[in-house]
């Protein structure tokens, strides 16, 4: 018996014993089959159902829809072999059909031969009007793909125009680049000849030959280099991949002359990874090289004065550089300064202050050389990041605990970024036979219970021990101005009285209140004039004393 491979077809027959009948029929070819007597129910079966294969439909259905406006309705909402079964053989009904589908009309009763003959045909034409969609599909996208392709090709071939005219134009660029460029421009090939095969017009102004000597007589190359330096072009050629920086040698121009110049050049390879050629670029940089061999002159000479040099000197790195900023909290940045900052370097003199040598020192920080006052030293640090610069007198304590005096300068040094990367520092030894307070006594014969040493500017330089005791305020007022504590009602006088003895030369004085952080606002009585230290600079003396009366100066 012939096989159907199980395909399902929906037979649409009123008459029930002739749906059986034909049912019966389909089902001994192997057909299976789904019954629906009205076009209604067609209808519902073939929108639930997507494996029937083929409908069978009768014309004449009872009910509200008839076999014609059932298969128009399936047809134009699923793509589906139909074929109709009727027993009508009239042309008008037949044309009726032909109009709906075109898989065939089969006359009830024409045999099971003819029916199933006819549904084998049905099945064929519409694997082959399928064969022929899905062709036709592939054929438009094909279509499709060719019009992308043509479209894609067309875009390449504007690209490419782009491209070429690009290339030319760049090309031109580099001709013109090279033939107006101050630097020497090549390429040198080794194989299968060592030659110049290109050298810019700018040869001739750094060496003093033409571009066309050199391609005549490529040895210029070579002779043009200064004998002391000819050992470093072989090391070059040994490993040319390994060089990172310029190679700087001396040439010898065509007229004589020696210029410093400086190549850089990539080497060339072949497939094989043989050096085939360099191409680079030469540059006279004999201004550069005579002032870095100056600047290297110079630095010889300014470490032998430091090395040589009575005056103690050191360089502090800090590490890493910051900057000085308003915005920051200042005892943060002077505690990260302290922790930081070490000497990288020191000299004899340095070192000999503190009765140590140079190595001892080396790694030290703020911190170690204000061990014994750190609130001394961060005071101190803190005007000298503030101002960049500071010029001071300090006491000072040797390893064996004896005590000196310095007279310094201090420098901020800063890198390119504004950032301070290192702290100089140059100071003198300035420690007499006599104590401090005996030297600043011997210069006024006013008795007083402390004395305080300024510039012209008021700053206070030294303050002398019994300043503390009195005043409450000792060496962390360094650097500040001597004025900052009279009381507000009393500064403009106290000031002015100054100003008129720094400006005369007179000695001045006067009384006012002073707050004390203890005890409040006290009434002092001071007597300052200006006196010329053993350096030979001018500063102010200010000899202090609590008042006995609060109005009365003391006689």
């Amino acid at each position: 018996m012939p096989m159907s491979n199980h395909k399902t077809i929906l037979l649409i027959e009123d008459e029930v014993i002739i749906a059986m009948t034909e049912a019966m029929t389909l089902e001994k070819y192997g057909f299976r089959v789904v019954l629906a007597h009205s076009g209604q129910k067609a209808l519902e079966i073939v929108e639930k159902n997507a494996d029937i294969d083929l409908i069978l439909m009768d014309i004449d259905l009872g009910g509200a829809i008839d076999g014609t406006e059932a298969a128009r309705t399936i047809l134009a909402n699923r793509m589906i072999p139909l074929v109709f079964l009727s027993s009508h053989t009239e042309q008008a009904v037949v044309e009726k059909t032909e109009g709906i589908t075109s898989y065939g009309y089969i006359v009830k009763n024409s045999g099971e031969t003819v029916l199933i003959a006819s549904i084998k045909m049905a099945f064929r034409l519409f694997e082959a009007q399928q064969n022929i969609i899905s062709q036709n599909a592939r054929i438009e996208a094909a279509n499709r793909q060719l019009q992308v392709t043509n479209q894609q090709l067309l875009r390449s071939r504007d690209r490419l125009r782009q491209g070429e005219t690009a290339l030319h134009e760049s090309q031109e660029r580099l001709r013109l680049f090279s033939e107006q460029a101050q630097d020497m421009i090549y390429r040198f090939e080794f194989v299968p000849v060592r030659r110049f095969s290109y050298v810019s017009p700018s040869a001739t102004r750094i060496t003093g030959y033409t571009p066309d000597e050199l391609y005549q007589d490529p040895e210029i190359g070579y002779r043009m280099i200064h004998p002391d330096d000819s050992h470093l072009l072989p090391d070059l050629l040994k490993d040319p991949r390994s060089r990172k920086d310029p190679l700087v040698l001396r040439w010898q121009r065509k007229d004589g002359s020696l210029i410093w110049a400086e190549h850089m050049s990539s080497p060339v390879y072949d497939e094989m990874g043989t050096l085939v050629a360099f191409e680079g670029m030469a540059r006279d940089v004999t201004g550069r090289q005579r002032a870095r061999n100056a600047y290297e002159e110079l630095s010889a000479v300014l470490d032998r004065i430091i090395e040589e040099s009575s005056a103690g000197c050191f360089f502090m790195r800090c590490d890493p550089p910051f900057t000085w900023k308003a915005t920051e909290d200042r005892e943060v940045l002077i505690d990260r300064a302290f922790a930081t900052q070490k000497i990288v370097r020191v000299n004899q003199a340095f070192a000999g202050q503190y009765g140590q040598n140079p190595d001892e020192l080396l790694g030290r920080g703020p911190a170690q050389l204000f061990e014994t006052n750190l609130q001394k030293g961060k005071s101190l640090w803190k005007q000298l990041l503030e101002r960049g610069k500071l010029h001071i007198r300090t006491e000072e304590l040797r390893t064996d605990g004896s005590r000196f005096s310095t007279l310094g300068d201090y420098l901020c040094l800063y890198d390119s970024q504004g950032r301070i990367d290192q702290i100089f520092g140059l100071r003198y030894d300035v420690t007499t036979p006599e104590t401090r307070d005996e030297f600043l006594q011997s210069r006024t014969d006013h008795l007083c219970d402390a004395l305080l040493e300024t510039d012209l500017q008021g700053r206070c330089r030294y303050v002398s021990p019994s300043h503390e005791r009195l005043l409450g305020r000792g060496e962390e007022i360094l650097g500040d101005s001597c004025f900052e504590f009279v009381h507000p009602q009393d500064r403009e006088r106290a000031m002015k009285t100054f100003q008129e003895a720094a400006r005369t030369g007179r000695e001045g004085r006067a009384v006012y209140r002073y707050l004390h952080p203890e005890r409040g606002y006290i009434w002092l009585d001071s007597v300052g004039q200006v006196y010329t230290n053993p350096e030979g600079e001018s500063v102010g003396l200010i000899a202090i004393r609590e008042a006995s009366h609060p109005f009365t100066p003391s006689p």
